[in-house]
């Protein structure tokens, strides 16, 4: 799932979603004290939560560490609600559970417009890319030279050093722009 571009974790079990929305008659002094998380006192409950919803956060993480994101957009489905979620670097926003069999539309909706969206507002960093070849056999050039310098090693040694440092396929490039290329205020 680390190249996913959007997953929907499922549960069958509508209990194991983590988190309780509040009544909507709730007023905003009590809203800031409200517990969205679910007491889980059945231990069994919790243990099918925590595989489903760690699963879920394992997914995540996994895109994260293997894509270039700014924040990324998933759903869980427990039993017949859903939830958006958007996740960013940070943590991430939760939004309220829905019936799908009564709120069909809304699922729907959200997988049109997100349908819609370019790749920047999906959430991918183009301000990194992938380093062409020339570019990466530029920049293990230059880490094997500088340990070189700085480790004072050569041959074998320094080739066993650039291991350490250098995975060839992961290097990426950065685009940083100067204060002269940015607009006038």
């Amino acid at each position: 799932l680390g190249y996913a571009e959007l997953f929907i974790q499922v549960t069958s079990d509508p209990q194991a979603d983590p988190f309780i929305d509040p009544g909507p008659d709730l007023d905003s002094t009590a809203l800031d004290a409200y517990d969205f998380l679910r007491d889980f006192s059945d231990e069994a409950l919790y243990q099918e939560t925590e595989r489903s919803f760690g699963s879920h956060i394992a997914f995540v993480t996994e895109i994260f560490a293997r894509q270039q994101r700014l924040f990324v957009f998933t759903v869980s489905m427990a039993g017949s609600l859903a939830r958006f979620f958007r996740w960013d670097h940070a943590g991430c926003i939760v939004s309220q559970a829905f019936d799908v069999r009564q709120y069909p539309d809304t699922l729907a909706e959200f997988f049109w417009r997100y349908s819609r969206l370019s790749d920047g507002e999906r959430g991918h960093d183009w301000s990194v890319q992938r380093a062409t070849l020339e570019q990466e056999h530029l920049f293990r050039d230059m880490v094997k030279e500088y340990l070189g310098l700085q480790l004072e090693l050569t041959g074998e040694e320094l080739e066993r050093a650039l291991v350490t440092h250098y995975q060839a396929g992961h290097v990426a490039v950065v685009r940083v722009d100067t204060q002269e290329s940015l607009p006038n205020d």
